[in-house]
């Protein structure tokens, strides 16, 4: 399913990492969020599918109905081509302007 020849297996386990442009390839093939190859997390795609790793897991899924178009937009390019880091930097400008209105 991802092509992938040993001998270039065998690279990316010598360098310790796999290119980013490989693991967006195959974030797209096998329909997952790129976080989720990288980190092993939860991650929610499509029609209310859920992949989850590990045991005694619980997964509570709430409908988005409440959200505008706009909000729904970025859930899904966030699903697609987001990342923690990216959500850390999001969450901090949010936080930042917070302090900035309430002072």
């Amino acid at each position: 399913v991802l092509n992938i020849n040993y001998a270039t297996f065998n690279t990316w386990a010598t360098r310790g990492e796999i290119p980013f442009k490989r693991i967006k390839e195959f974030s797209e093939k096998l329909g997952v969020n790129i976080d989720t190859i990288i980190n092993g997390n939860i991650n929610t795609k499509g029609n209310e599918n859920v992949i989850v790793q590990g045991k005694n897991n619980v997964v509570n899924f709430q409908k988005n109905s409440k959200y505008n178009d706009k909000f729904q937009e970025f859930l899904a390019l966030y699903e697609k081509y987001g990342n923690e880091a990216l959500l850390d930097q999001f969450i901090n400008k949010l936080e930042n302007l917070k302090k900035i209105i309430e002072e």
